[in-house]
């Protein structure tokens, strides 16, 4: 497993977060990925969040591509285990249950259904 120092994380994540608004969906869905990814341990959740993510993920789910969708959901849901993330994406569990009412990603229907179930689960768990 890679230990990274919290400064090599912080990096990282500010790294990731400054091309999520890439104009190529593949490298938005891939930074999205990658926080997810960076986000698995408090510390990476820390340091995304010190990176804006809590700001940078929400317009994602209103993008074209429904890889980019899917992989903002997935790692909203994996930064939401952060009690301060969880107050902060508070206010996109309606915009969640709308996207999983209308949208049409193309993607396999029933895991982008589970995928916004989880992430409002762990937006809205209360310890």
């Amino acid at each position: 497993m890679l230990n990274m120092s919290g400064t090599t994380t912080a990096a990282a994540a500010a790294a990731i977060t400054s091309q999520d608004s890439d104009a190529n969906p593949r490298v938005r869905a891939q930074c999205a990925g990658a926080i997810m990814s960076l986000a698995i341990t408090t510390e990476g959740k820390q340091a995304a969040m010190g990176a804006g993510v809590t700001d940078t993920l929400p317009p994602l789910l209103r993008d074209s591509s429904s890889s980019v969708v899917l992989a903002a959901i997935k790692a909203i849901t994996t930064v939401a285990d952060h009690p301060q993330a969880r107050r902060r994406f508070s206010g996109l569990v309606d915009q969640l249950a709308a996207l999983k009412a209308s949208h049409k990603s193309g993607l396999d229907e029933s895991a982008f259904e589970r995928a916004i179930d989880k992430a409002i689960a762990t937006i809205t768990w209360k310890p």
